[in-house]
């Protein structure tokens, strides 16, 4: 579903105002299925967002996806602001999964990490205590033997 902020932008006819919406849409919804739709209804209003593909020293594709991190995304989100196309939207697609994923994973490892160092401190704890409560009760079992 369209949001009205978005076809409000399309009916401004403000090229860089839709593009800079459709790549929000990108990066919000990593199915693209809200690009996809916004994108397609923008076609329906004939309004031409899209052009040809031109590549430069300061915006230049990297197929290298080891090399793709957060800052490589950002400068493709710039990149496809001065280069809307469709060689830059597919590139720029790759990208964002392949960075959100490998952040999702990372904050999944790191979470994970936690979780162990937090049941290992919980396991040592419930040993300190098991120590404390046995002394406790042999020094009590000593006083009932003074009886």
């Amino acid at each position: 579903m369209i949001s009205n902020e978005f076809k409000e932008n399309v009916n401004s006819g403000n090229v860089f105002t839709i593009r800079s919406a459709l790549i929000d849409y990108l990066i919000m919804d990593t199915s693209f299925k809200k690009f996809d739709e916004a994108i397609e209804y923008t076609k329906q209003q004939h309004i031409e967002i899209l052009e040809p593909f031109s590549e430069s020293e300061t915006d230049s594709i990297e197929q290298n996806s080891d090399k793709w991190t957060n800052d490589y995304l950002n400068r493709q989100k710039c990149g496809l602001i001065d280069n809307f196309s469709l060689e830059r939207i597919e590139h720029l697609k790759k990208v964002i999964k392949k960075v959100f994923i490998n952040e999702h994973n990372t904050e999944e490892t790191e979470k994970s990490e936690k979780e162990e160092t937090i049941k290992d401190n919980n396991k040592k704890k419930e040993s300190i205590l098991k120590q404390i409560f046995n002394c406790i009760k042999n020094e009590i079992r000593g006083f009932n033997n003074l009886d």
